[in-house]
């Protein structure tokens, strides 16, 4: 699942894996994240590790995702770390 941890809206484009391939995803899926809002949440499937995304300047930026901790107890969640630079996201 990706989750949206930052202040930031991202207008993503692409899912990639490891290799650099994209992962397909459905329809419905690519309209929420064209608008990836502060506080969202879309279930995608496969190993997404970066995502490309438009800029405020209308380029292409390739960001990395951060894959989200393991809790350390059922009633406890580790926090998300926020995008603050290229190549960072957030993944749960």
């Amino acid at each position: 699942m990706l989750v949206n941890t930052t202040p930031y809206i991202y207008a993503i484009g692409s899912l990639l894996d490891a290799n650099g391939k994209k992962v397909a995803v459905d329809n419905d899926t690519a309209q929420k994240l064209l608008m990836f809002m502060p506080g969202d949440e879309v279930q995608v499937k496969g190993n997404v590790v970066k995502v490309d995304s438009l800029n405020d300047y209308g380029e292409l930026q390739t960001w990395t995702i951060n894959q989200k901790k393991a809790a350390t107890s059922s009633a406890q969640k580790t926090s998300d770390t926020p995008v603050n630079s290229p190549d960072k996201a957030d993944k749960k």
